[in-house]
């Protein structure tokens, strides 16, 4: 389904859009099962791509499987079910007519928020993180796989932000590896509340944050990060994975370096 006269303005105006039921629950389902699976040890992936959540961590608590899960770092690179997910052409086609039909992907993230836990993240621009390339937007996808609310931590977001460009990030989050924006001015901030199925598409720019799940039920979203292949790489070509996801590489541009999830052996 081709972008919607309103879905385009939503974009340029205020730096994200939704369709709800773009996935059924039966999908969803399918997804979450999966990702268990990888989480219990039926499925193979490698540990160093499971991250547990960091207050399970601290309160050592006898948690355990994905009731002290985070999330899976980038399972697209060795999971086959994940990257078909990252290049379902329902999450993609969207993609293509906010930035070009020549498409890499950066990072995929499935995330557990896990009940009475769930990490949250602040106020933060993924642009930040994405900084390495000269582009003017990344597109990010956030994928409902259980319905998010309010009380289990869905996301917030601050519409039209994403006009004002990359913020500084110079405060601590709530992980090491983690910054936030300071001090940031919450008066227009709206809560973004989808039903399991519904996709966001969100401008990197845009000021978003996340808190933690306060009910007795997870909170999983699957997230998936879209370049253009007509970037650049901004200073020395980095050593990073970069997966093909649909259309041309372009001479002098930022390369994909892998077409399909790596095989075990090579983990």
């Amino acid at each position: 389904m081709q972008l919607t006269d309103i879905e385009r303005e939503q974009w340029q105006d205020q730096g994200y859009f939704i369709r709800e039921g773009v996935f059924s629950r039966g999908e969803c389902n399918s997804l979450s099962a999966h990702a268990t699976g990888i989480v219990d040890g039926e499925i193979s992936f490698p540990d160093a791509h499971l991250d547990q959540d960091a207050k399970a961590v601290a309160k050592n608590d006898g948690r355990s499987g994905i009731y002290a899960m985070h999330k899976l770092h980038c399972p697209h690179l060795f999971n086959q079910a994940l990257f078909d997910q990252q290049h379902h052409p329902r999450i993609v086609e969207p993609v293509s007519e906010l930035i070009g039909p020549d498409l890499l992907g950066l990072q995929t993230l499935f995330i557990f928020k896990a009940p009475n836990l769930g990490l949250g993240f602040p106020w933060h621009q993924d642009k930040y993180y994405f900084d390495r390339f000269v582009t003017d937007t990344t597109v990010g996808t956030w994928q409902a796989i259980d319905d998010a609310t309010i009380e289990n931590g869905c996301l917030w977001i601050i519409p039209g932000s994403h006009r004002g460009g990359l913020l500084k990030h110079d405060q601590p989050g709530q992980k090491s590896d983690s910054r936030q924006v300071k001090d940031v001015d919450e008066t227009n901030a709206i809560a973004l509340e989808m039903p399991a199925g519904s996709v966001l598409w969100f401008h990197s720019n845009l000021l978003h944050k996340s808190i933690a799940n306060k009910t007795t039920g997870f909170r999983r979203c699957y997230v998936t990060h879209y370049l253009s292949s007509t970037a650049t790489w901004l200073g020395k070509v980095r050593d990073v994975p970069i997966m093909w996801v649909r259309g041309d590489s372009h001479e002098g541009c930022v390369q994909p370096t892998c077409r399909e999830p790596a095989a075990e052996e090579d983990w």
